[in-house]
């Protein structure tokens, strides 16, 4: 796989946070870049979830016995 193109964005943040990022990255080790990239990731993945189930909540249920049935059926059982 291709390396991924990178891009330059900017941002204000309150001294209070930028402070903490700096310490949280500078505690373990991390770039601030790779840690703001991986966390944009992460939330993005998350929204994605959340719709995913708010999407799928109002389905209808399969009972218990029936998915247990289907499992069965296909080991044999």
């Amino acid at each position: 796989m291709a390396p991924l193109k990178k891009a330059n964005i900017s941002t204000v943040l309150s001294i209070t946070v930028k402070d903490a990022l700096m310490l949280f990255c500078k505690k373990r080790g991390l770039k601030m870049s790779h840690f703001i990239e991986e966390a944009i990731q992460e939330h993005l993945e998350d929204e994605m979830d959340l719709e995913a189930f708010e999407t799928r909540r109002t389905e209808k249920r399969i009972p218990l016995a029936e998915v247990l049935k289907h499992f069965l059926k296909s080991v044999g059982g």
